[in-house]
Order: C-alpha cells, then structure tokens, then sequence
C-alpha cells in the first residue's frame, strides 16, 4: 500500500513502513546475490507485501546501483507507474476497497503522490487482464479490453504531471472510475488465477526477453485450487534465469506444503497500531484515531462504518473460551451484526475476524500451561477449526452464520 512517491525515500524500501527486519534481509539477500528465483511473502492483510514485492521487481531490474526511487532508466519508469511489459501481476485482492479509499485521498489532494497512489491502485486490477494470460478467452478479454480503455482515458487528466483539476471535477472523474473498475472485476476468476493462466506464464517465462529481468507476482497464493497449484509447482521446481517469483500469502497453512518447499520465505508481522496510524497519516491522509487499524479503514470505506474488527474478534474469542448462560443468544446477536453488511463487505469482514481470533488463540497456546482456563490441546483444536472454517469460506459460498457457529460448537463440544 505504500505507493505514494513524494514520501519515499532515496534508496529502495524505504517507504515500506514499520517492516524495517523483514526489508533489510531482503535487502541483505539482494546486495549479496542469494535472493531466489522464488520467494513468498507470508503476513497479514495491510503489512505492505505487494508494495516490497513490487518495489523488489523494480530494483531488480533497475540499472543504477541502490535502485533510487527516482531513477530515470526506462524500466524504473515504467515500474513506477505499473506499466513494465516484464513484470506480470495475478492473484485476489481487495481491488474496489483499495481504489476507493485511494480516491478519497486524491478527491481532496490533488498533490503527485496522490495521483500516483490512485493510478498504481487502479493498474493492479487492470494488470490482471494481460492478453498472454487470456489467449483463447477472446470474448471476455474483448470486453475487459473495452473497459480498460475507458478506465486509461478516465485516468488520463489524473495523471502525475498533467495540469491540476478542481475538486468538483476530480470528484466526477473518480466516480465514473469506480463504476468502470467494479466491471472490470466481475470478470476476473474467483480463485485468483485460473491453471490455464499458470501454463501461459510458465511458457512466457521460457521466451527471451534480452537482457531484461522477468517478475511475476501472485498475491494470495493459499487461493489458488490445486490444478493451479500443481502446475505452478513444475515451473518453481527450477525457475528460468532472468525470472523472479514472488507470492503473497495471509495464511501459510493455505498453502500446499509441495510449494511452499520450493519457496524462501520472508515474514510480515502484524504492524503496531502506532505504525498503521503512521501509514494512515502519511499515505492515505487520515489524520487522528478516527478508525482502529487499516483493516478497519478498508471495511468502513464499503460500508459507511467505522467497523472493528480488534473488537469483534475479542467478542468471539470470548464467547467461545468462556461460554456461560446465555452464549448463544449473544452469539446470534453477535452474527446479525455481520448478515447486516452489504454482500461486498461480509466475506473480507468475516475473513479478518477469522484472522484475528486465530491469533487470540494462538497467544493462549504460548502461554505457560495453567495460566488458561483450557487445556493446550483445546487451543490447538480450536485452531485447526478456525482454519478449516477459512478454508470452507474460501472455497464455498457459505454464510458467517455457519462459520461462526461451527467454531462456537467446536469449542464447546471440545470441552465437553
């Protein structure tokens, strides 16, 4: 998320906020030539994954020693505003949250590092629709195709360095993006990447590009099915030279164990709340405590609220260790909240509640045994359900009345 340039630094990564360990080993890998050919980039939503493996992208193929940000070689350029022929992006994202909570930055700024965050915004979903990726889908390439030049020509007055526009204006310009950009994503795949998609960037990997680096970043990788997965573990096996690939993950346990074998792994820890209201102040321009965390601030911009999610993962995690006369009822009230928010927003909100009570009791289980009302092995079975719960949201079309009363029995019947 940390895209915006006028913030940035003189060298690389410098504006990757609050992930200063996990930046220099990168850093550390890359200066003494052991970076992989394959990488994963493990850690929660809003830690700043994509943004390092972009930037790493970037500094890879860039032709000045350090890789300063504004360094004014082509391929630096072209990465800086998402446009290089060599750098293929694929996998889910929270595309439509992210474009809207950048646009509401830019619709009272119209400062370059606005217009630059917004632009990189909307380019990671248009950059899902490489034609390579498409052969053979000509029908709906040709429709995303159309949308995409309306989005480029929308785009075209917000562009770093073209003549400043007034907020009304700006105002309907983003408004009209919005529209264009929820189309555009009503014709990517559900899981992210389809298997026809890896095969085709596995023989693109194959072509000679010269002495020009090749990256590819699949965000989300726990998403992929397993005919993705499979056919992306053959070319990881032995990744062809010049060619880089970094996938993003939130949950390791996603992942099928074959592939992350063949892959370095790099963690993101949860930032504090200090550094995420950092980021809020410097990238997104959302002064004070108005929201609890990033996460909160990509729920509230869908749904109007200021949504936390801190507290209602407490709640479950509460519900569930102590249980007590009149659990379930407080349960039910507890799930009504979440059938109550617009369809777009349920699933991602239910997807970070999930996150953040499986670390709730992940910190029981480190704790010294005796200091929690249950035994290790309920923590430890509370978070295998946990797990197979997000996988079941993932991968069916299941509601959080389900998911949320699964855990709540599991615990209970756990301890019986």
């Amino acid at each position: 998320m940390e895209d915006s340039p006028e913030n940035r630094g003189e060298w690389m990564f410098e504006n990757i906020l609050g992930q200063e360990a996990v930046v220099t080993r990168i850093m550390e890998d890359v200066g003494t030539q052991a970076l992989p050919g394959a990488v994963l980039f493990n850690g929660p939503e809003y830690a700043g994954k994509l943004s390092t493996a972009l930037e790493l992208a970037r500094s890879l193929s860039c032709t000045q020693k350090n890789a300063p940000w504004n360094c004014s070689c082509l391929s630096c350029r072209q990465h800086r505003v998402l446009m290089s022929p060599y750098t293929l992006m694929l996998g889910h994202r929270y595309f439509a949250d992210e474009i809207r909570l950048c646009g509401k930055s830019l619709s009272g700024d119209d400062r370059e590092g606005n217009r630059y965050l917004f632009l990189r915004a909307v380019r990671k979903l248009t950059n899902r629709f490489e034609p390579l990726l498409w052969e053979g889908e000509d029908q709906k390439l040709g429709k995303a195709s159309r949308i995409i030049d309306e989005i480029e020509e929308s785009l075209d007055p917000l562009q770093p360095g073209r003549p400043g526009t007034g907020e009304k204006e700006r105002a309907g310009i983003l408004e009209k993006l919005y529209g264009e950009t929820d189309k555009l994503l009503q014709l990517l795949p559900a899981d992210g990447a389809t298997v026809n998609m890896i095969r085709r960037l596995t023989a693109w990997t194959h072509i000679s590009g010269g002495d020009s680096r090749k990256t590819i970043i699949i965000e989300n990788a726990e998403r992929l099915n397993d005919a993705a997965s499979n056919s992306l573990l053959k070319i990881l096996e032995e990744p062809p030279t010049k060619t880089n690939f970094i996938l993003t993950t939130t949950r390791l346990t996603g992942l099928m164990p074959t592939l992350r074998s063949r892959l370095r792994v790099y963690t993101f820890p949860q930032r504090s709340q200090k550094t995420e209201q950092e980021v809020l102040n410097r990238i997104f321009r959302i002064q004070g405590s108005e929201y609890a965390g990033l996460r909160d601030v990509f729920l509230g911009i869908r749904t109007g609220d200021e949504l936390s999610v801190t507290e209602a993962a407490q709640t479950l995690f509460d519900l569930v260790q102590n249980g007590g006369e009149g659990a379930y009822l407080r349960l039910r009230s507890f799930v009504t909240a979440f059938t109550a928010l617009p369809p777009q927003s349920r699933r991602e909100a239910v997807r970070h509640v999930l996150q953040e009570t499986g670390g709730l009791f992940r910190n029981c289980l480190a704790s010294p045994q005796g200091e929690q009302p249950h035994s290790p092995e309920w923590y430890q079975a509370m978070l295998q359900r946990i797990d197979l719960q997000y996988q079941r949201l993932e991968g069916y079309n299941i509601g959080p009345e389900t998911v949320f009363e699964q855990i709540f029995f599991g615990g209970i019947l756990k301890d019986a």
